[in-house]
């Protein structure tokens, strides 16, 4: 199978698993961010969008630094008002074109296509990537990982076999480091994902000079984040101290770690709560599971580099959201481009070709998966209805639900839903 065989096949089969989708409506934090959200409605808005984070939501009070998230939103409006298919349409084009960056990236790690074809099925057909489909707000994610992937693809390719640096490949890396921290700010990591593979694949020649523009670049976002929305990283520090925020985000790894690999268990509102301390049974098994993912990392530095990268790819990307407070604690989406990390250990795996055959019949469970989720994200009801058979115990589920039945009419249901 060559690649562009592989290329042609991934693409179908996302398309067919993925467009389902399409018929789904607008859910959850839509509503402030693009349906009531008036600085969309015009393109003159534009370049405000880079300087003025409050245009991200009707309600200033969630002001977000993300300008680019914010132009899609601006184009999809201009060529189709609240049409909702066409937000959907693009959101799944930009899920397709990160998942051929998956396929390529594999390559470059020197998988066979099959193999490389396998570990972007994984990613692609991942049910947790159907949240980022369907719930238009959280195209950010996808957005961010695309141009992550771009970067660190064209990152790759600037590393000529010669030694030699291929300086258009190089330039375009950076400008997708650019692009991605204009949608998200989990891209600030690319810096030391490219310092762990140069560390681990002996790359080591210059890479302390070809690193120096990455750490430059984002230097300078950080400080234009902090000069224009550093009142929500304030807000953020206040919602828990320091040790809650790890023992609770200890078990928020092991939640993402479970899900990258059974992914049974989705919810848009998962069923989870807080931790004081490590003293708590729940953070000291997660505390044990993290330590246990650390020391196999360790262990595969030298005599599986790239399976080693992989775990350590999946740790980075969910770095920033274990440390800085947040006020979900776990969501699904989060788990996007983190994603790819078990991929590539999978298909890396998938290089032995009897190991591979035992792989394809999970893709086939994620597809029968992710086709599932999007009847649940076909509307509110249909999508709190599911929230809180999973999560019982939360109310902003019930509360949803409850409101969901009221804007349908079904009072009685309504009512019954905002008791509980």
């Amino acid at each position: 199978m060559s690649t562009a065989r592989a290329a042609l096949l991934l693409l179908a089969l996302l398309i067919l698993v993925h467009a389902p989708g399409l018929d789904n409506g607008f859910h959850y934090d839509d509503g402030h961010s693009i349906l009531r959200n008036p600085h969309i409605r015009s393109l003159d808005n534009l370049p405000t969008f880079f300087t003025d984070p409050s245009k991200f939501s009707e309600n200033p009070d969630f002001a977000m630094y993300r300008p680019l998230v914010l132009v899609a939103h601006a184009l999809n409006y201009a060529w189709g008002a609240y049409t909702p298919w066409g937000y959907q349409l693009l959101n799944l084009a930009i899920h397709v074109l990160a998942s051929l960056l998956v396929l390529a990236l594999l390559c470059q790690f020197r998988l066979p296509p099959p193999a490389a074809l396998l570990g972007a099925l994984l990613f692609g057909l991942h049910p947790a990537q159907t949240e980022t489909i369907n719930y238009i707000s959280s195209r950010s994610e996808s957005m961010a990982a695309l141009f992550y992937l771009g970067a660190f693809y064209s990152h790759l390719r600037a590393l000529a076999p010669s030694g030699a640096l291929l300086r258009s490949w190089y330039g375009l890396s950076l400008l997708a480091f650019v692009l991605g921290l204009l949608c998200k700010a989990v891209v600030i990591t690319l810096p030391l994902a490219l310092l762990f593979f140069a560390l681990l694949h002996q790359k080591r020649t210059r890479t302390g000079k070809l690193l120096l523009p990455y750490w430059i670049l984002g230097g300078i976002y950080l400080l234009l984040y902090f000069a224009l929305a550093g009142q929500g990283l304030t807000r953020s520090a206040q919602l828990r101290d320091l040790s809650t925020q790890l023992a609770t985000q200890s078990k928020a790894f092991v939640h993402y770690l479970k899900l990258s690999f059974a992914p049974t268990t989705l919810n848009v509102q998962q069923q989870f709560f807080t931790s004081s301390s490590f003293g708590e049974s729940a953070p000291l098994l997660a505390l044990i599971t993290g330590t246990s993912f650390l020391s196999l990392l360790y262990l595969w530095r030298r005599r599986a580099p790239t399976l080693a990268f992989g775990l350590g790819w999946f740790l980075l990307i969910l770095l920033p959201t274990l440390l800085v407070p947040l006020h979900i604690l776990v969501n699904d989406h989060r788990l996007y481009l983190a994603i790819f990390g078990p991929a590539l250990v999978l298909g890396q795996a998938g290089k032995d070709p009897k190991l591979r055959w035992m792989l394809y019949p999970v893709c086939l469970v994620f597809a029968l998966l992710s086709f599932q989720r999007h009847a649940i994200w076909q509307d509110e009801l249909s999508l709190w209805g599911d929230a809180v058979k999973g999560a019982p115990l939360m109310p902003e589920a019930h509360y949803n639900l409850g409101y969901a039945h009221h804007q349908a009419g079904a009072r009685e249901e309504a009512r019954q839903a905002y008791e509980r």
